[in-house]
């Protein structure tokens, strides 16, 4: 496995700078207009969207009918968890 060249390297790291300090404006003047909750759930949406796009030829296992009511409440219960120690401080 060959290293890749530094400008591909400093290229994403660049880019991921780019993207979180967007991410800090872009929330200032959204969360203005809606309420907070409704941007995380927006943003949690999206990103499991470009995710399965991305990665969709690399999922090896679909979790059965009966699994994906777990899923859903361990995430669910996750963001809230993550939501009120922000909000805790």
């Amino acid at each position: 496995m060959s290293n890749p060249p530094l400008t591909q390297v400093y290229g994403a790291l660049i880019l991921v700078q780019l993207i979180f300090g967007l991410h800090y404006i872009m929330t200032d003047l959204i969360v203005e207009k809606i309420e907070g909750f409704e941007w995380t759930s927006i943003r949690i949406l999206f990103a499991g969207i470009l995710m399965f796009l991305i990665y969709r030829n690399k999922i090896t296992y679909i979790p059965k009918r009966h699994e994906w009511g777990y899923l859903v409440l361990l995430s669910c219960l996750g963001i809230v968890q993550a939501h009120s120690h922000v909000r805790g401080r």
